[in-house]
């Protein structure tokens, strides 16, 4: 779930370059706290999350109400894994400021990683009241709801999403398991698919395909999928115990092979069905 929360403009970045330095390369205005505080937008921009945090400290020792500061300073501390300080400062910028969703989004990120759920969804429902177009907002709450076992809260969530971003892929494979486990085979095929479609090479779509199909009782159909998904990703020892099963379905000579693959990566699933179905390996 680890993700920057929000990206700053970068061109904003780059005019202060010029407006906000001297030919030293440091901030100009000793007491202007707003040319502090674009050279850590600079900075963090760059990586340079020390220099960053140094930048911020003074623009907040020099203005400490204007609650961009603590945001953007938060901000560093949340790429550093700095939760505490991070929190700290988004409480601190949303007590300047209850208007901005991105505020509550900060904090609600933050609670999120360290699974407070209880604390996560008020401050992200709160972002979400605030900017209800913001589609990150909708799968945020997704999320937290999967991980507290809402499935049907999480698939409501997700469709939200999809209706303001409809070509995330993620976010259909994510809707597709969901499906899955509600046993609604065809939509969760359906949207296997869609992630297919909008990203055609990455081996996870194929494989959740496969699974689907193999469910729906259509074995060589699942079978393709299953050859997609090893095609393009040769190290992923549960897309090759995935097709060993599927070929055990339909009696294929080699499924022995793909379960030994499995087995020797680490899947015990894997071993068991060897023990059953592969007696030549055991001798």
């Amino acid at each position: 779930m680890k993700s920057i929360i929000y990206t700053f403009c970068f061109l904003a970045a780059l005019l202060c370059f010029y407006s906000c330095q001297n030919s030293t390369g440091e901030p100009t205005g000793g007491k202007d706290s707003t040319a502090y505080f674009y050279e850590g937008l600079r900075q963090h921009n760059f990586g340079h999350f020390d220099t960053a945090l140094v930048m911020y400290n003074t623009a907040i020792k020099l203005d400490s109400s204007n609650g961009e500061y603590f945001y953007e300073r938060g901000r560093v501390y949340y790429d550093l894994d700095k939760a505490d300080e991070a929190l700290a400062d988004f409480s601190n910028a949303i007590k300047l400021d209850k208007s901005q969703s991105k505020y509550f989004h900060g904090r609600g990120m933050v609670y999120a990683e360290t699974k407070n759920w209880d604390m996560a969804l008020p401050d992200i429902r709160t972002a979400l009241d605030l900017s209800p177009e913001n589609a990150q907002l909708h799968g945020l709450i997704g999320d937290i709801h999967l991980a507290q076992g809402d499935t049907l809260g999480a698939l409501m969530d997700f469709e939200n999403f999809l209706q303001l971003s409809p070509n995330n892929p993620d976010f259909h494979e994510k809707t597709a398991y969901i499906y899955y486990g509600l046993g609604q085979l065809d939509k969760a095929l359906m949207q296997a698919d869609k992630a297919i479609e909008l990203n055609a090479k990455n081996a996870e779509y194929y494989y959740l395909r496969a699974i689907v199909l193999s469910k729906m009782n259509k074995d060589k159909e699942a079978l393709l999928a299953s050859n997609k998904s090893i095609e393009l990703d040769l190290t992923n020892r549960k897309f090759y115990y995935l097709r060993g099963v599927i070929k055990l379905n339909v009696k294929d000579k080699t499924a022995c092979d793909d379960l030994k693959k499995a087995s020797d990566a680490g899947d015990e699933d894997a071993g068991a069905l060897i023990k059953k179905y592969c007696p030549k390996m055991n001798s």
